[in-house]
């Protein structure tokens, strides 16, 4: 009886099942080939620091960032060797989870054809593969874009206390995961406004609105209480306008960031992926639907917020938007085949053929992808490859303190900076029992830096090695010599390896701890 459940469920669900198998085989072979970005290692150290320090729960507020995702890194890296293999599964079990939203989304909008579409239309798109393979923010947004309109679109059809809930905990989560998700606040406050003219039963309508904000409060109530997220918030106006910015009417800027916007959705969204979203967006105008009405204000929304909020757009800052806009393209597509199966399987092949090249490259050669499409990316080639933040020299690094430190403890110390290859090395090493990470930095020692200049040499109990940005060894150069230095890719950024001078003759520093943890 099981095994004939068991078929049966096989049987009415093997597209899904078999679109799931090439989501996680496309998101998970050659996971690691792309090396650790700067922000993934800030990321992860912060992760780890989190769970696995006291006091230190909240350490990613001090960067104005939300601790949430930070806690689930750091519980994969306690659980997997690799740090940054371990941050990226978090990635790609949120795109999953963006995966089941869309699916569910375009079911309950058009049917099951389109639903299968739209999932295939996903997992065969470069921009949403690159960031649900990276130990980053955006995947778990996206994860809080979507399901955050599915519950809205349930609850404004259904008035219901459980949709209610369910709406206010995804946007509390989000909230919780980045600021990013007060886009999605934003946009269901307009459709709850939207719908609430249409409601039959307009006062247990507003008062389940007032659940949702109530479980956005109580969700977020541990950030609500702690100062320290009030006294950095502001520090995301790095990357946003505030409110009098956006009165002064930067309009240039505007214009720049929609003219960025489309490049970046004709390159990564895919050409035919993009034309039949907007035809499809087009013929929701048309035929007047309330359920496409809904979505129709939800992209316009988020697109406009991205816009208007967005100091400089990037492909980075509107990937989290993005999965809506494959339901309208999977209607389309639906109906090609529909009218045509031949022409319609011809127009799907063909889309999935164009971005399965993108997506080739990106898994097997992310270097060679990365500079083929730098000139729609913006800074895309010198974040990932040639600047500082490349992950580009880390691994060997890595394999260099490994065998240093294969029969003895040695020390490995860093400048006092986030980021590559600072932060890298602090998580590579963080459960190490022979490499003892520290920071050796002048402004560290401020109180000490007159002795420091009057001697000749540091003494320590074990040997010292020093992993530098562009061989700045933070004012203790003189007591360091090279021992090799790597190159990022095109030569403009290195990664030194330096270690402690031996046989000094002179005064000394001693610097051996007093205890040895």
């Amino acid at each position: 009886m099981n095994l004939k459940k068991i078929s049966l469920f096989l049987n009415l669900h093997k597209e899904i099942l078999f679109i799931s198998l090439l989501y996680f085989i496309t998101r998970l072979i050659n996971l690691g080939a792309l090396p650790i970005f700067n922000d993934e290692a800030i990321y992860l150290d912060w992760g780890w620091r989190e769970i696995s320090e006291s006091g230190n729960l909240y350490y990613s507020l001090y960067d104005g960032k939300q601790p949430l995702l930070m806690w689930i890194f750091g519980i994969f890296e306690k659980i997997l060797s690799d740090p940054l293999i371990a941050g990226r599964l978090v990635s790609v079990i949120t795109g999953f989870i963006t995966f089941l939203g869309i699916y569910l989304l375009a079911k309950k909008l058009f049917d099951k054809k389109a639903a299968i579409i739209a999932i295939t239309l996903y997992v065969f798109n470069s921009l949403f593969l690159f960031f649900d393979r990276q130990a980053l923010m955006e995947s778990a947004i996206c994860a809080v874009g979507i399901w955050a309109f599915y519950f809205l679109f349930e609850f404004i059809h259904k008035n219901s206390k459980k949709y209610a809930m369910s709406l206010g905990l995804v946007l509390g989560i989000g909230l919780f995961i980045k600021s990013t998700a007060f886009i999605f606040v934003i946009a269901s406050f307009f459709l709850l406004i939207y719908s609430y003219f249409k409601a039959k039963n307009k006062s247990e309508f507003i008062k389940n609105c007032g659940i949702i904000c109530l479980l956005i409060i109580s969700t977020d109530l541990l950030l609500i209480i702690n100062p320290e997220f009030w006294s950095t918030l502001g520090m995301n106006q790095r990357y946003v306008y505030s409110i009098s910015d956006i009165f002064r009417l930067p309009v240039i800027n505007w214009l720049t960031n929609i003219f960025l916007n489309i490049k970046i959705l004709i390159v990564y969204l895919n050409p035919f992926v993009l034309i039949s979203s907007f035809a499809g967006i087009f013929l929701f105008v048309k035929r007047k639907k309330q359920d496409y009405s809904l979505l129709l204000i939800w992209i316009v929304t988020l697109l406009a917020l991205e816009i208007i909020l967005t100091k400089e757009s990037s492909q980075r800052y509107l990937v989290s938007l993005l999965p809506v806009l494959i339901l309208p393209a999977s209607y389309i597509f639906s109906l090609i085949l529909r009218k045509s199966l031949l022409w319609g399987r011809i127009f799907l092949i063909v889309t999935i053929l164009i971005s399965s090249a993108y997506m080739f490259f990106q898994i097997t050669n992310p270097y060679f992808y990365i500079k083929n499409t730098q000139k729609f990316s913006g800074d895309q080639s010198l974040n990932y490859i040639s600047g500082y933040t490349s992950g580009y020299g880390v691994n060997e690094a890595v394999d260099l303190i490994n065998n240093a430190s294969t029969n003895n403890k040695i020390y490995l110390a860093t400048a006092l900076n986030t980021g590559n290859p600072e932060s890298a090395m602090q998580i590579y090493f963080a459960k190490d029992e022979m490499v003892r990470t520290t920071y050796l930095d002048e402004s560290l020692l401020a109180s000490q830096m007159e002795i420091v200049r009057n001697v000749d040499c540091l003494k320590f109990d074990r040997d010292i090695y020093f992993i530098s940005r562009n061989n700045d060894l933070a004012g203790f150069e003189r007591f360091f010599e090279k021992v090799t230095e790597f190159k990022k890719p095109e030569g403009k950024e290195v990664i030194g390896f330096y270690k402690l001078k031996k046989n000094c003759k002179g005064k000394y520093l001693d610097l051996i701890p007093k205890k040895d943890n």
